[in-house]
């Protein structure tokens, strides 16, 4: 397993635990536990900031000749982006709205999928 897959597996870990830390979030009502919420916020940094690694290395040229590996990262980022927008719009409103609910539970199940995709494209080299 070369740095780049590494960096993929453990990006994906810090996703599955953002989502259930995300879960526990979602059965409390509002306001939230605090301890909680900062949990989430700083593995939703954690991901930001390895995804952004990511991009960078395929930006730069490092990591070559994975074409299906490279989209499925980019459109993580994208669902990623997705989901920074609604989490922030949820910590802001006094009561939820079912519907940016809704966006932010598809957008990170959509990112942790296209990670998938991505390490599986990365093994298979495509």
């Amino acid at each position: 397993m070369h740095n780049t897959m590494t960096g993929e597996v453990v990006l994906f870990v810090f996703l599955f635990i953002e989502i259930i830390v995300g879960a526990l979030l979602n059965r409390s009502k509002k306001p939230y536990n605090v301890a909680v919420l900062i949990v989430h916020i700083v593995f939703s940094l954690f991901i930001i900031t390895g995804l952004a690694s990511g991009i960078y290395v395929c930006i730069k040229g490092i990591d070559t000749g994975k074409m299906l590996a490279a989209i499925s990262l980019y459109a993580a980022g994208v669902a990623l982006l997705l989901n920074l927008i609604t989490g922030l719009r949820l910590s802001g409103l006094k009561a939820d709205n079912p519907k940016i609910v809704a966006i932010h539970k598809v957008t990170a199940f959509t990112t942790a999928a296209l990670l998938i995709a991505r390490i599986i494209f990365d093994i298979v080299k495509i």
